[in-house]
């Protein structure tokens, strides 16, 4: 069997019937993952009565980076100290998501055509995304940037605490969120990385400010002409508009 013809989608579903922990690898590392557990000859796992692989594994998968040669792991989020002042936030473009999408969520070339038309892409749309907020830049490489999304179907319920690890570079690391699935390939993840986007395109562009000892509201807005009127800045306890 060759697994460097298999697509990543595949790769994961051999994987993952076998009980081997493979969120966010590269295809590069799956195909070795799937060699090895072809290898070891792994059985296919009981769906009935086997549980989930342990998330704490992934979770910590997604927090390891390669910085300098070495691996460094990045803090927990829960123990993360956010700021609301994103003049610092890194620079995300269309194509930094889109690698993401394709590497770490496992997205065909066909889905990827139609993005605009997924789920995450529609929360986005919708201004579902609130509260964005970024962490202190740690070992000099890496930030956390993180919001809310509210449900796509219970939006009077609590929103869900998204996240994503990102180098200063634009290039997205991983993610998570509060929901079910919770990996960081979950919708609630996409919508957050297509707000960042827009909100990183109106500053190239200058079309915002910067939002010193604030917070944003409506960074996913959804067309630049209604910046101006959606779009608002809590500067010194007082709403103004950008």
């Amino acid at each position: 069997m060759s697994f460097k013809l298999q697509n990543i989608n595949n790769l994961k579903g051999f994987l993952q019937k076998r009980g081997v922990t493979c969120y966010f690898y590269r295809k590069d590392h799956l195909v070795k993952l799937c060699d090895l557990a072809l290898e070891l000859q792994l059985p296919i796992l009981n769906e009935e009565n086997d549980v989930e692989p342990d998330i704490t594994i992934s979770s910590l998968t997604r927090r390891t980076l390669v910085i300098g040669g070495k691996e460094v792991i990045a803090p927990e989020v829960s123990s993360v100290v956010w700021s609301a002042d994103l003049r610092f936030i890194p620079n995300i473009e269309i194509g930094d998501i889109l690698v993401y999408m394709l590497n770490y969520c496992g997205w065909s070339g066909d889905k990827l055509k139609s993005y605009k038309r997924d789920n995450g892409y529609q929360l986005f749309q919708a201004n579902h995304i609130d509260s964005v907020k970024i962490s202190p830049q740690f070992d000099g490489n890496c930030y956390y940037v993180g919001g809310t999304c509210v449900p796509e179907t219970r939006q009077k319920e609590s929103p869900y605490d998204v996240w994503i690890l990102v180098r200063p570079s634009g290039e997205i690391v991983s993610g998570g969120c509060s929901c079910v699935a919770g990996n960081g390939a979950c919708k609630h993840c996409i919508a957050l990385l297509f707000s960042i986007e827009s909100f990183s395109e109106r500053q190239r562009e200058g079309f915002t400010q910067a939002c010193t000892d604030g917070y944003a509201h409506g960074i996913n807005l959804k067309k630049k002409s209604e910046q101006w009127k959606l779009m608002k800045w809590k500067l010194g306890g007082t709403l103004q508009k950008a």
